[in-house]
């Protein structure tokens, strides 16, 4: 089953920044004047610069800072997420445990959690700050299954709750998710578009922003010290390709290749989104070059 399907736009951008209200008798750090003399940097393209193709059926480049898309491809197209879920999952963990909390890893974790792996033993205690490395640069599932079934409020399906009222409140209009994982579900669905939100308000967490950037994370056992784990990368960008800094692959037989690339070139970055695409890598990299040639920021 295929969930390509093109929603209202109006539904999907239909994202507005609330105004903060200063307290009486607080004067702002950066008064109004002082805003007009350094307005936001707003990117600009160039007028005789050429369109780029990809390969991908979905794909979106926004800037970082203020949202404005760059280049857009079916933005809207309902996809598969495959592992790129695994930020939402991170979000949650973030929000349910203290960093330094430890979890058991569950006795049926083979079963539960098969394909890309940190081959963490059942029964093991880890702390989620390791198993969020894990999930993140590893993309391992059984750290995806490990943080979810040990929601302390309600267990696995409180988690997954919790990551469909995480997509409701930026108003991700497309996505619904039904695991922690990525696995290929008829209603574990987003879009391009979402995808790009998503990631530009987990890159506001310095935590995640550290993480994605890394490319292999060694983490030991709490309960058995001598037992190391080792994880590497997923994506063969970082540290291959000027000013990439993250963020997350994907990849299921639905799915095809997704990937979520964070760049930051003079100061500016931008996030790019690739989705069923046979050519991930390829379709970033022309992409990054393609907008750092194209733009500037005025």
């Amino acid at each position: 089953m295929s969930p390509q399907q093109l929603l209202s736009k109006s539904d999907v951008l239909g994202i507005q920044q609330s105004k903060n209200t200063l307290p009486p008798k607080i004067e702002p750090i950066i008064t109004f004047s002082e805003i007009l003399e350094k307005p936001q940097e707003i990117p600009v393209k160039h007028p005789d610069v050429s369109d780029v193709s990809v390969y991908a059926e979905s794909a979106i480049v926004i800037d970082e800072k203020t949202l404005t898309p760059l280049f857009a491809k079916n933005p809207l197209l309902l996809q598969y997420p495959a592992s790129t879920t695994k930020l939402a999952t991170a979000l949650i963990a973030l929000q349910t445990y203290e960093l330094s909390q430890t979890l058991t890893v569950p006795s049926n974790i083979r079963e539960q959690s098969d394909g890309s792996s940190a081959q963490l033993l059942p029964m093991d205690v880890l702390t989620v700050k390791d198993l969020i490395y894990a999930l993140l640069v590893g993309s391992a599932n059984d750290a995806a299954y490990t943080l979810a079934i040990n929601d302390p409020s309600g267990g696995y399906n409180n988690f997954i709750s919790n990551m469909n009222q995480l997509a409701k409140n930026l108003n991700l209009s497309s996505t619904h998710f039904t695991n922690p994982i990525g696995y290929d579900e008829s209603t574990h669905v987003t879009s391009a578009f979402d995808l790009a939100v998503l990631t530009q308000f987990a890159l506001k967490e310095p935590f995640i922003r550290t993480i994605v950037d890394q490319t292999s994370y060694t983490f030991t056992s709490v309960s058995n010290p001598s037992k190391t784990y080792t994880v590497t990368t997923t994506n063969q960008l970082l540290g291959t390709v000027e000013g990439v800094t993250g963020v997350k692959t994907g990849w299921t037989p639905l799915a095809q290749g997704l990937l979520i690339v964070s760049v930051t070139r003079n100061d500016h970055t931008i996030i790019i989104v690739i989705a069923n695409s046979p050519y991930r890598e390829n379709d970033a990299k022309d992409l990054i070059e393609w907008t750092y040639r194209s733009y500037v920021w005025e």
